[in-house]
């Protein structure tokens, strides 16, 4: 009997301890509430909830320098009898950047290890010239127009096929006989005036070239052509007859001969070895741009060929090794372009003395420091977007190659280094001081509501539904949460009225209060 009363009173304790902790609760809440609107001026708003797009990003600011950087110092001591490359030069890994002087007299030995290095050279160039080959088959885009292709995935091409031609879209270019009196006067830039007379159409344009060879035109006289270009999205048929006139500061000038259009430029697209078709990255008969990459080829004979000729190499640098010292060579590290020389011709040098810096200039990087608070969120291959103010209104892509394990802490802040690999510098320079933007998350079309209708209370997020009598709390999940808006997984749907508390004056000395309890989230963007 006794047991059971002890029970029952375990149990109307913890009842009353329940009741007193929500009463607690509740207090600090109203509180914190009435501190807020007592200290700003917060204005409750009823917010419809409705789909949009919420984009989550960390940013940094760092410069661009190369990812490779070497400095190739000497590995023994000696004189440079001779050295092979200037600053500014691009390489190629193992290229012979100098030779340092072989110490024996005999003449015999001098010529063959200048026999030796000479076809060390040699087989380097002729692995080079396959390697750019093989670099080749991506077929790319010289200048922009219509492609007309002549070939199909899977293809099997001879060397030197046509794969396609590029026509060049958008201009339609004419030429016309002028006198030597008229062509005197007229210069590359002048305005032009062009008659098609099987159309009655008048369509300006600027002369763009001047030939001043005289040709003949019967009845003894003379003429110099002229050539014309206007820009018009419409085709006209090569030999169109036309009649030109030229317009500037001198005067009018009018042909006193018939003109005619002649054919755009035409862009042939040759397989650069005995490949396959492997891919194809544009329709036929599309638009493209320069630059734009239209196909990839793929030839098993170069790759064999690159392997057997990456033997030769290596044989013949056994050959220049076996004939002296093998340090008697200093070769690139990497493939790159030299940046600086610190020595010339006959310099006498120890072990260890810096020769060359080399950077590999094709593959640059930045380097920013990221919070402790935002470091978890980054991860490898995300994308990035880096502008620079030297150059407004461009944007580079990136993406995150490294992540540091290690951070470091400085006046009570931790950072951990992130590494971001440009995909194209274009035209920035190793040096130059660039902004960062890490794509974190992004959703479109997804539920989002103001974080300041949002209130996060004993680790749950909580927002004030509203409905025709009061209003009451709903317990949300959320998704992505930025310094403005959070993403709602399930609790709310569309349509549904909630309370955004709109504070219009900044708490002193608390920016990050939150009505209700703690600031749910942070982030940049929407």
């Amino acid at each position: 009997m006794k047991s059971k009363k002890s029970k029952k009173r375990i149990v109307i304790i913890a009842i009353v301890m329940l009741i007193m902790l929500v009463i607690i609760f509740a207090s600090i809440r109203f509180n914190a509430m009435r501190n807020l609107r007592s200290s700003s001026s917060m204005t409750p708003q009823e917010y419809v909830v409705d789909y949009g797009s919420i984009r989550k990003t960390i940013t940094g600011s760092g410069n661009i320098q190369p990812s490779d950087t070497r400095l190739v110092a000497a590995d023994t001591t000696g004189i440079i009898d001779q050295l092979f490359a200037d600053i500014g030069q691009d390489i190629k890994k193992d290229d012979i950047l100098a030779v340092y002087e072989i110490e024996k007299d005999e003449n015999a030995e001098r010529i063959n290890a200048e026999n030796a290095t000479f076809n060390l050279q040699k087989a380097i160039k002729t692995l080079n010239d396959l390697k750019e080959i093989q670099n080749s088959l991506r077929i790319v885009a010289e200048n922009s127009g219509i492609i007309r292709l002549n070939a199909v995935e899977g293809e099997s091409l001879p060397n030197n096929a046509i794969i396609g031609e590029i026509s060049e879209v958008g201009v339609i270019k004419l030429q016309s006989y002028f006198t030597k009196d008229q062509m005197e006067k007229i210069s590359i830039g002048d305005e032009a005036e062009v008659f098609l007379q099987d159309y009655l159409l008048t369509l300006s344009g600027d002369v763009t070239g001047v030939d001043r060879a005289p040709v003949a035109m019967g009845s003894g006289s003379l003429g110099y052509l002229i050539q014309v270009e206007i820009r018009y999205d419409g085709a006209l048929e090569a030999g169109t007859s036309a009649k030109l006139t030229v317009i500037n500061q001198s005067g009018r000038f009018a042909s006193p001969f018939v003109g005619e259009s002649i054919r755009n430029q035409t862009l042939v697209l040759n397989a650069p070895y005995a490949s396959t078709v492997k891919q194809l990255l544009v329709e036929n008969g599309s638009i493209v741009s320069r630059g734009d990459l239209i196909a990839i080829l793929e030839s098993d004979e170069l790759s064999y060929n690159i392997r057997q000729q990456e033997i030769v190499v290596d044989q013949r640098r056994l050959e220049v090794n076996e004939l002296g010292d093998q340090n008697a060579m200093i070769t690139s590290p990497i493939d790159g372009t030299i940046l600086d020389i610190m020595v010339n011709e006959k310099s006498y040098v120890d072990r260890g003395t810096q020769l060359f810096r080399i950077a590999d200039l094709d593959n640059m990087e930045v380097r920013i420091s990221i919070d402790e608070l935002d470091i978890l969120n980054i991860e490898k291959n995300q994308n990035v977007t880096i502008t620079s103010d030297v150059f407004e209104g461009v944007t580079f892509e990136g993406i995150v190659r490294n992540i540091s394990l290690s951070g470091v802490s400085q006046g009570g802040v931790t950072t951990f280094e992130v590494v971001i690999a440009m995909n194209d510098r274009k035209n920035l320079m190793s040096g130059m001081n660039v902004d960062v933007e890490i794509l974190v998350a992004e959703k479109e079309s997804t539920l989002i509501i103001p974080i300041s209708a949002v209130s996060k209370i004993a680790g749950k997020y909580i927002v004030m539904m509203k409905n025709e009598n009061a209003s009451y709390p709903v317990t949300i999940e959320t998704g992505i949460i930025t310094d403005r808006f959070v993403e709602v997984l399930s609790g709310l749907e569309k349509g549904d009225i909630i309370i955004n508390e709109v504070v219009s004056d900044t708490l002193e000395g608390d920016r990050n209060f939150f009505p209700g309890g703690q600031r749910p989230g942070a982030g940049g963007n929407n």
